[in-house]
């Protein structure tokens, strides 16, 4: 896909996120968490994308670290997701 292994990763993250988000409207009916999820999952390419792309070594650091944020907001929301007992093996792949 790209020059970059972390961009590609996070795309592949990005695109498995959206299936989930679309498992858990279509299936479960579940759109708070699941909205909130599709968000912070995307968002994570984003801000790698974004940061590949930085004018500066400063913007890329802050790229970055939004992304980074961005992840530990979507492990919450998987979390959330686990314990509230919306998930589903198909669910739980996403983060192997």
């Amino acid at each position: 896909m790209t020059n970059s292994i972390v961009l590609d990763k996070a795309i592949k993250f990005a695109l498995r996120v959206v299936a989930v988000y679309k498992f858990l409207s279509e299936e479960k009916h579940e759109y708070v968490l699941s909205k909130q999820l599709l968000l912070s999952g995307t968002y994570i390419a984003k801000h790698t994308k974004a940061a590949l792309h930085s004018l500066s070594k400063n913007g890329f650091s802050n790229e970055m670290y939004v992304a980074l944020q961005k992840g530990l907001d979507t492990e919450l929301w998987l979390l959330l997701l686990h314990k509230g007992d919306f998930h589903h093996r198909f669910t739980i792949r996403i983060v192997e």
